[in-house]
């Protein structure tokens, strides 16, 4: 299941892949991400083309991701903002599907 959007609000499911896209369309710009103010966990990747990538969407993974698009010529930036929401998981929890392969 992956989510992707461009929009200012995005919603996934727990566990799901989730790409963050800052919309750049200028060439020779560097992309920074942070979320509620800080730099990135470990668990988020950032791609060659600037986007974020999170392989398995956790509850902890919500938040406000903002990019930074850094001008390589004359230093200046501009911003752009994400509000990422995880919500619970579309399909049973493995604690749930574990008891259903235990039954049978």
């Amino acid at each position: 299941v992956t989510s992707e959007s461009n929009d200012n609000e995005q919603f996934a499911h727990l566990g799901a892949a989730v790409h963050l896209s800052c919309n750049v369309s200028q060439p020779d710009v560097r992309i920074q991400w942070m979320k509620d103010g800080m730099p990135v966990p470990r668990t988020v990747s950032q791609k060659n083309d600037g986007s974020l990538f999170i392989r398995l969407a956790q509850k902890s993974d919500s938040g406000r991701y903002v990019c930074l698009i850094i001008d390589a010529y004359d230093g200046s930036y501009t911003t752009n903002y994400i509000n990422l929401h995880i919500e619970g998981p579309r399909t049973p929890t493995n604690s749930e599907a574990l008891v259903a392969i235990d039954q049978t």
